[in-house]
């Protein structure tokens, strides 16, 4: 398939999942209606159950390779790591199983790796945290937009969700490795995201940014919503995936966007919540920080936390057992007293 892109090496899919095949499968279909060419499409389950591997054997697509994880992790680092460890492309480009890439994501991407010869892109999401019902059809809605302004040295003070999702991103597996690969939960305050962006950061400097939406996330508290469990069927990817397959070129451009007024009016079409500080520091104090970072590793933000009280991996604790209602320690399901109910 021509691009009109000069040869710049081929592209892994890293697609981490556990135990939502039909949002995984939807998923997939983004992927294989892609515009630009791809090596490879590794999906890794953290210890999924029969499910997901029988829904994958149902895809006739020979360039999908399913690992499934003796261990479980609780978030994507896990699966990630071992994906760019078997991974053969010279590119990776990560997918979540219940995110959606828009049909030229990859062919924008490459393109501005090849024109500004960078080793990284990140490009913008929308994202959907509501949904409309028109008879039996259930729509998502986009209410937020990642910012096209980003920098990595603002990532370094604000929130664990600025460079979200990872879905977003393409990079050189050299640098990848480079970089330690994925980081686990355990090796941070910050989220494995987070933490890796800004260890490419020091390695790579800036990565090349999209200017435009090319992923769609559906936040995972829609599917439990209507599904009721994190496990259960989700009626919106299942709608997504009938629209990608009627339309493989269009059908994003039919969603609705309900974006707020205070966004609108700082900056349009893109999310203030990504801005929230981490730790805040007086500017002067956060420029050094920054500057020592870059120089030294030393993350005294992540120092700050810390010594706040907050461990490494508590983020990620906190946010499976919000999606799942596992426990990381032993990852299986609290009883009601464990989660502090009564």
């Amino acid at each position: 398939m021509s691009t009109g892109l000069p040869d710049h090496g081929t592209v892994s899919v890293v697609v981490s999942t556990y135990n939502r095949p039909d949002a995984l499968v939807a998923a997939l279909r983004s992927v294989t209606t892609q515009s630009y060419p791809i090596h490879e499409i590794i999906v890794v389950g953290d210890c999924c159950d029969e499910s997901t591997k029988e829904a994958l054997g149902k895809i006739d697509d020979p360039r999908i390779r399913y690992i499934n994880l003796d261990t479980r992790h609780g978030d994507q680092s896990g699966p990630n790591h071992r994906g760019v460890s078997e991974s053969t492309g010279t590119w990776v480009a990560f997918l979540n199983h219940d995110d959606f890439w828009f049909p030229d994501h990859l062919k924008v991407a490459m393109s501005e790796l090849s024109v500004t010869r960078k080793k990284w892109y990140c490009g913008v999401a929308s994202f959907s945290a509501a949904l409309r019902e028109t008879g039996s059809t259930i729509m998502p809605v986009v209410t937020e937009r990642g910012l096209t302004n980003r920098d990595l040295g603002t990532a370094f003070v604000s929130s664990v969700i600025y460079m979200e999702p990872a879905s977003s991103w393409v990079v050189a597996r050299e640098s990848l490795l480079k970089a330690g690969n994925w980081p686990f939960a355990a090796n941070s305050v910050r989220t494995p995201v987070s933490f890796l962006a800004l260890t490419l950061w020091r390695k790579l400097g800036e990565p090349a940014w999209g200017s435009a939406p090319s992923v769609l996330k559906v936040q995972g508290s829609l599917q439990q919503q209507y599904g009721g469990e994190y496990t259960s069927p989700s009626p919106v990817h299942q709608q997504i995936q009938h629209m990608i397959e009627a339309q493989p070129r269009d059908w994003f451009k039919e969603f609705d966007e309900e974006l707020s007024d205070q966004v609108v009016r700082d900056a349009p079409l893109e999310s203030i919540f990504t801005t929230i500080a981490l730790s805040p520091l007086p500017r002067w104090l956060a420029a050094v920080s920054r500057t020592v970072f870059r120089l030294t590793g030393f993350d005294a933000i992540g120092y700050r936390v810390e010594r706040a009280g907050i461990r490494r991996g508590q983020i990620m604790d906190h946010l499976l057992l919000m999606r799942t209602g596992e426990v990381r320690d032993s990852v299986k399901t609290p009883t009601i007293e464990q989660r502090g109910i009564r």
